[in-house]
Parts: structure tokens; sequence; C-alpha cells
């Protein structure tokens, strides 16, 4: 399957009214749930799980065909790393890891745009530094989860509650292995 051409831009305000009409499709709301917090504010330094602090404001953006400029897809980034004293409100440290939800327009859904937006998402300058990307699919989800095996998925994990949790290298893991490789 050729992938169809699409571009990343940055999410603006703008973009609202669109992802709210994708948010009410009944099979977004089923497979992806509610996504309004992911345009909340998020501070740096704050303990999001044990070991994990946000290292910076979500990274969100629009996919687009590259064609006509109309949104196809939502994606958002999560960036996480370590806080060396444990302490929230301090500086995160690397190795950061991204933690990715992505909707599709659900009329456009089942013709590769997923798998050409995480494509283009592994090579966004923004998220250079991530060594891995991961994130959680409904395992009803049977599109979401045929977009990750096109791309090597492997689940990271057993199903919990009813969610399979996949990471796949992220840009800065990658780097480094295409280095090793060459050695």
């Amino acid at each position: 399957m050729t992938l169809p051409e699409i571009v990343l831009t940055e999410y603006t305000p703008s973009d609202l009214p669109t992802l709210q009409q994708w948010w009410k499709d009944k099979d977004v709301l089923e497979y992806v749930h509610e996504l309004e917090h992911q345009l909340e504010g998020d501070t740096p330094g704050s303990k999001v799980g044990a070991g994990k602090y946000i290292a910076r404001r979500n990274v969100r953006f629009m996919v687009r065909d590259a064609v006509t400029g109309a949104a196809v897809g939502f994606i958002c980034v999560q960036v996480t790393g370590a806080s060396w004293t444990e302490r929230e409100g301090e500086p995160v440290m690397p190795p950061f890891h991204g933690g990715v939800n992505i909707v599709i327009d659900p009329l456009r859904q089942h013709g590769g745009i997923g798998p050409a937006a995480l494509k283009a998402l592994f090579d966004h300058p923004k998220l250079e530094n991530l060594v891995t990307l991961g994130g959680a699919v409904d395992a009803a989800n049977k599109a979401s989860l045929g977009m990750l095996r096109k791309l090597g998925y492997v689940p990271s994990g057993p199903a919990v509650k009813g969610m399979v949790p996949f990471t796949v290298p992220g840009p800065a893991a990658r780097r480094s292995s295409t280095v090793s490789d060459h050695r």
C-alpha cells in the first residue's frame, strides 16, 4: 500500500472546531476516548507517573493532506523524562520518551493516513531527542493495531483493561542504532 502524502503542521486554536467534530464521533469516543485534556496546559516538571515527569509542553500537530491542506488527523505527544531530584518543578533530564495519541478524521480512516502520520512524526525535528514513542491502543481497535503492525509494531506488554501497550524506537534511538550499525 502506498501511503498518502501528508504534512505535519503546528496545532493552532483555529483547528479546535475540527477536533471537536472528530471527538464527537462514536468510534473516536469508543477507541480513543475523550481527548480534550490534550489541549490543556501542561507544566514541565509535573509528575505523571512513577519516576516520570513532563519534560516540556505537549507537542501538538495537525496532520494535513499535502495536496489540499485539509486537516486529516491530530497528534499529541507528551514528552517525559526523569527528575534526578524526584521533586516536581525541577528540570527533567534525558532519556526522553514520547507518549503518542493520534486521531484520524473519521471520514478518512482506513486510507493509510495513520501510518503516514506516524512515519512523519518519527522524522520531525521537535522530537529528535526522543528515545521511544509509545502509547496504548484499545484491543478492539483493529484499524490502529493494523497500522502499527505495518510499521513493525510489537506490543510492549499484555493488554491491561483492554488496552494494548506499544513502544517503538524514537528518532534518537534509531539515529544511534544507525550510527552503531555503520561502525
